[in-house]
């Protein structure tokens, strides 16, 4: 995830959205909580760019039928993964000669 938004940022991304969901089967009122010290790690190991922007919300955007945490939700809460599923939604920059 880290890696993924510093490649963003670093390819000239203007903006990148990271949509954290809270309220998942069995997710704890710790594991919610620890979305804050997650995004702090982001933000801190992307240099504070001001071009990062956090999001809270229950299952929002959406949890898409077909993906893993809603097909087997045991396998999905693995320690390997953060606390919650990120989305993120990242604006690149328009192409060379462009108006935009």
């Amino acid at each position: 995830m880290i890696r993924t938004a510093q490649s963003a940022l670093g390819h000239g991304c203007r903006k990148l959205d990271l949509f954290f969901m809270v309220g998942l089967p069995r997710q704890t009122r710790e594991s919610a909580l620890a979305n804050i010290d997650f995004c702090e790690d982001i933000h801190r190991a992307c240099g504070m760019d001001k071009r990062l922007y956090y999001f809270v919300a229950p299952l929002a955007p959406f949890l898409d039928p077909a993906a893993r945490p809603s097909k087997s939700p045991r396998a999905s809460a693995s320690s390997a993964w953060p606390p919650l599923w990120p989305i993120i939604y990242a604006t690149s920059r328009p192409p060379a000669g462009s108006s935009s």
